[in-house]
């Protein structure tokens, strides 16, 4: 199964305003996709409180269930977490 995580932003001021700016999901180093839990509230970024994950599957289940998940910015190349409410999330079978 193909799994992709999708955030768009529209960018209102600076260099890059009225350009649209893709997130994509992030690895680390070890492959791990990186996530963060939702009852760690204002501290969830912090890397102490981080989620790994081996697999997109995985990944999408947790930001199903409210978990953040580590993005980077195509534009910029800012890596932010974003909230589960602002990621889509499509499946669809490899062909």
């Amino acid at each position: 199964m193909n799994i992709s995580f999708n955030r768009n932003r529209v960018h209102d001021d600076g260099p890059f305003a009225g350009q649209i700016e893709k997130y994509r999901i992030l690895q680390n180093s070890n492959g791990k996709y990186l996530l963060g839990d939702p009852q760690f509230g204002g501290q969830k970024h912090l890397k102490a409180n981080r989620v790994e994950v081996s697999t997109l599957e995985e990944a999408a289940e947790l930001v199903e269930r409210g978990f953040a998940l580590w993005m980077k910015g195509d534009l910029t190349g800012q890596q932010n977490l974003i909230s589960a409410q602002h990621i889509s999330i499509e499946r669809g079978n490899n062909a």
